[in-house]
């Protein structure tokens, strides 16, 4: 045995020599191949396991050559690989094991174990290798591996549960799986992250677990783990076509409200193209949302979509889309809409009418800023406003703009405008 160790030895001794002088002569490496042994390999990855340029080197070389590069030194180089951060070459070779030589999760395991202390390894390769089974396809596999690491003091991190639960699902293994790996996480201390909350809702959506669901929905948000647009747009596109509008609105309308602007990956478009006749004031409810946060190319997307239906606008909508292109500073097309509202026979309400004048001074567009306000004072019949529309006229005579917007504010907050409201609008 001593002297089948010492062969072994010195051919590790040889290629090492080989691999440090003479890097560009792989033929000598070559001249090794035929009697080289997977001792000796392991025994060589051993030495130059802190030097990375002679790791990858070598195993390029034992790439070629299974005869020697067998189970054993290949964990060995996995767990070396994945020291140097090389985590897709590490996945590779554990795909490229896992495939080829066909070990039982057991072994390959086993043989991970065994070498873990003499690469000083880290339990991301545990992850990894629960990872590259999911990838297979074999969750049982990933079950398993997840199980004996945990057995052997192992603490796999949440990836691996993560791989587990995204395998589980596409596969359509047995929703009751995944529901005890969930417990399981919580049972052994698991923080999960937004990707395992996002993979678990996607899972019981397709599975028509929707109040599980949102209860993963809500518990997310209760651990300070915020939903991202993924999140958002899984839940939204999932009752859309699941019918359950009124459910996806109301998810939609609370992002939009009170959480910060939409980006444009968001999915309203499933939402609006799953809607009836009924959605009307969703419409314009989720118009409204788009507009408050200055989003004004998904405003108009979403006016266009009404327009499309063939349903009439009423003053809802074009008060928040006139009041929303002012703010926005597209006064034109707030100035277009105006029009329109008006020869339809509405009245503009206070809001939109103080933002349209507002910026129509601030565009230098005269003409269009008298307009208007002659409209607002016609409209404005009640008695007691007939002193403040005298100010109006005179401080607009003399141009005067400012003044003219203190007087519609104070208008706005006595209630003496048109379908005003009775709080002042903010300059």
């Amino acid at each position: 045995m001593q002297t089948s160790y010492r062969h072994h030895l010195s051919l590790a001794e040889k290629a090492y020599t080989f691999l440090k002088h003479s890097p560009l002569h792989s033929h000598l490496l070559e001249s090794l191949s035929s009697h080289f042994t997977s001792e000796a390999a392991s025994h060589l990855l051993l030495q130059v396991q802190t030097s990375r340029p002679l790791t990858l080197r070598f195993l390029s070389w034992a790439h070629h050559h299974p005869s020697f590069f067998t189970l054993h030194p290949k964990t060995l180089a996995i767990h070396i690989l994945t020291k140097f951060h090389l985590f897709k070459s590490a996945q590779r070779l554990v795909e490229e094991l896992i495939t080829d030589e066909n070990p039982s999760c057991f072994s390959v395991f086993d043989s991970i174990k065994s070498t873990y202390t003499l690469c000083n390894s880290a339990s991301s390769v545990i992850d990894l290798l629960i990872k590259s089974y999911c990838k297979l396809n074999c969750p049982q596999k990933a079950l398993d591996v997840l199980h004996l690491a945990k057995s052997h003091g192992f603490m796999p991190g949440v990836l691996s549960y993560n791989s587990i639960f995204d395998v589980m699902f596409r596969l359509r293994v047995p929703i009751s799986c995944a529901q005890e790996l969930y417990s399981e996480m919580v049972r052994d201390g698991v923080t999960f992250n937004v990707y395992s909350y996002n993979i678990l809702i996607r899972g019981h959506l397709s599975g028509g677990e929707f109040g599980q669901a949102l209860e993963f929905f809500v518990e997310m948000e209760r651990k300070g783990c915020l939903p991202n647009m993924a999140t958002y747009n899984t839940v939204i596109d999932a009752y859309s076509k699941a019918g359950k509008i009124d459910e996806a609105f109301k998810l939609l309308l609370f992002k939009l409200y009170h959480e910060h602007p939409v980006p444009d990956e968001i999915t309203y478009e499933t939402l609006i193209g799953h809607c009836g006749s009924a959605e009307f004031k969703s419409r314009v409810a989720l118009m409204k949302g788009f507009c408050m946060k200055g989003l004004m190319e998904e405003a108009s997307r979403v006016l266009d979509s009404i327009i499309k239906k063939g349903w009439a606008l009423n003053d809802s909508v074009y008060n928040v889309m006139i009041h929303g292109y002012s703010k926005g500073g597209n006064v034109r097309m707030a100035l277009k809409l105006y029009k329109e509202m008006v020869a339809a026979g509405f009245v503009p309400n206070t809001i939109c009418v103080i933002a349209l004048v507002k910026e129509l001074s601030n565009e230098g567009m005269s003409e269009e800023f008298s307009l208007v306000l002659q409209n607002v004072l016609r409209e404005c019949a009640l008695t007691e406003a007939e002193p403040a529309k005298v100010l109006v006229e005179v401080n607009h005579k003399e141009g005067n703009i400012e003044a003219v917007l203190d007087v519609l504010n104070e208008m706005a907050k006595d209630g003496l405008l048109p379908n005003s409201e009775k709080t002042a609008i903010s300059r």
